[in-house]
């Protein structure tokens, strides 16, 4: 393993055995040597419930971190019900990042104007539909961004996996039902539609939750149609970077501990 003073387990759905049907062992740092600090980094368990079993083999594998931090609400209560009561809430390390920082990447060679953006990872959601309904009420063109050749849709401009420069230089009015899709549209001050997948929502609304953004969501189109204009974004995005600050000084304070 590589020698280091300190371990980090890094942040998505590194603690979910839904789709391994195991808990991945390595992003418990199990090959640390003892005795070496670990901690994690907004780790999600990607679902709010496990078995009694499941929460076992969690505590046993958790028991060596010194610091934990979770990205989700429900992460805190999986980890109280194991008896993990020190944990945090912190964000998605992109939403840690300072704005100004993705901002220098942006693509500026973004030629294409008046469009909606779609960013769909989950078939079981209705976002290309409302994006659909969103664009001919409006006369835009769609945009789609996919990242399996299945998912291209006839009658919008498919782009397979852009570069992360132009992904997000394609931000814009975007409809997703993607955590990260809903991250970087809060990033950029943008208007955006969420819908809900059946699996794994929990990402999106407690990170909407705490910045008072709930209003993204589309429970009926519409509904938030009719009050997408009067959202305050700017109000929304300045919740959002409070929170960052905070939550980076939890992150901070551990680490100068270390030092």
């Amino acid at each position: 393993p590589p020698v280091a003073d300190i371990y980090c387990t890094g942040s998505d759905q590194v603690w979910n055995n839904y789709y391994t049907k195991k808990f991945e062992k390595p992003f418990f740092l199990d090959f640390v040597p003892n005795g070496k600090p670990c901690f994690s980094f907004a780790a999600s368990f990607g679902k709010s419930s496990f078995n009694d079993g499941e929460k076992k083999e969690l505590k046993e594998l958790l028991k060596k971190y010194e610091f934990i931090s979770v990205r989700e609400t429900d992460g805190l209560g999986v980890l109280n019900e194991i008896g993990i009561e020190n944990a945090f809430q912190i964000l998605d390390p992109t939403l840690m990042l300072d704005f100004g920082e993705w901002d220098k990447i942006v693509s500026n060679n973004i030629k294409e104007s008046d469009y909606v953006l779609v960013y769909q990872l989950h078939g079981d959601s209705k976002t290309y539909e409302i994006a659909k309904k969103f664009a001919k009420d409006n006369n835009l063109k769609i945009i789609k961004i996919n990242t399996m050749y299945h998912h291209y849709k006839i009658g919008s401009k498919n782009i397979m996996i852009p570069t992360l420069e132009k992904f997000l230089g394609y931000i814009k009015n975007v409809f997703t039902d993607s955590f990260h899709g809903v991250a970087f549209s809060l990033m950029f001050n943008r208007l955006m539609g969420v819908t809900l997948p059946h699996k794994f929502s929990n990402r999106i609304t407690s990170l909407l939750n705490q910045i008072d953004g709930n209003s993204f969501i589309i429970d009926n189109y519409d509904d938030w149609y009719k009050g997408i204009n009067n959202i305050d974004i700017n109000k929304i995005q300045l919740n959002l970077v409070k929170l960052q600050s905070v939550k980076t000084k939890i992150i901070d304070e551990y680490l100068n501990k270390k030092r």
